[in-house]
């Protein structure tokens, strides 16, 4: 019997979600349990399809929001790849991967370990406290993930400069979000005039992590100098 575990942070309805949403149906043929291991599943859901082997296993951690789940999540993450023979245990972006490596090396697991990392790195160094403590800890941790699954090779180069990551461990993979639907509607025309004024746009979801408030508040001084538009998509 074969396991696949997806980590993941909670089911905010936003890309990652949709991501490991695909990676689920998709892999669920090759293995006998597919296990969706959320840090906190309230307040959403998790479309599993047709497939009858995907079950969702949360950690039911309420401590912090978005990444800070992660932090909390590390025992009983350690916990689970101890009771559960778990071939491969896939992490998604952020403090995922750095915990789910920390949640293996603790539980002893011979668990085989990838991480998905889908920014670069050397940007975290300018930002928040704890962002510019994922970059420490990402040079620590990523160089041991059996492999570290990136969408662009940009961000290959990235983590190349700033860790001790062997090139062998790293593989570009783009994304499976695009789905036909979507590839279909991408021509459809848009009922939308623009004028001479410089526009913004912003396309993802209202929420905390992805600095919306930032957003806003830099919009505001960049309309203060010249007459401008924000678009949120």
């Amino acid at each position: 019997m074969s396991r696949l575990a997806l980590y993941m942070v909670q089911f905010a309805g936003g890309g990652v979600e949709r991501l490991i949403e695909r990676l689920a149906k998709g892999l669920s043929p090759y293995y006998t349990h597919v296990d969706v291991v959320v840090c906190n599943g309230a307040g959403g859901t998790f479309d599993c399809g047709d497939s009858e082997n995907i079950r969702i296993h949360d950690l039911e951690c309420t401590q912090g929001h978005g990444d800070m789940y992660t932090g909390a999540s590390l025992p009983k993450l350690s916990d689970y790849l101890r009771r559960h023979h778990v071939d491969t245990l896939l992490a998604c972006p952020g403090y995922c991967g750095i915990m789910a490596i920390i949640a293996n090396h603790l539980a002893d697991s011979h668990t085989k370990v990838y991480t998905m990392v889908d920014t670069k790195l050397s940007p975290l160094k300018r930002k928040r406290w704890y962002e510019r403590l994922r970059y420490r800890l990402s040079k620590i941790y990523l160089p041991i993930a059996d492999k570290i699954i990136v969408p662009y090779e940009a961000v290959k180069e990235d983590i190349l400069a700033h860790t001790k990551v062997h090139n062998r461990h790293i593989h570009v993979i783009p994304h499976p979000v695009v789905d036909e639907a979507i590839a279909q509607t991408a021509n459809l025309p848009i009922a939308y005039e623009r004028d001479h004024e410089p526009h913004y746009l912003y396309v993802g979801r209202l929420s905390v992590e992805k600095g919306v408030m930032d957003l806003l508040e830099g919009f505001l001084l960049v309309h203060e100098e010249q007459p401008s538009k924000l678009i949120i998509l």
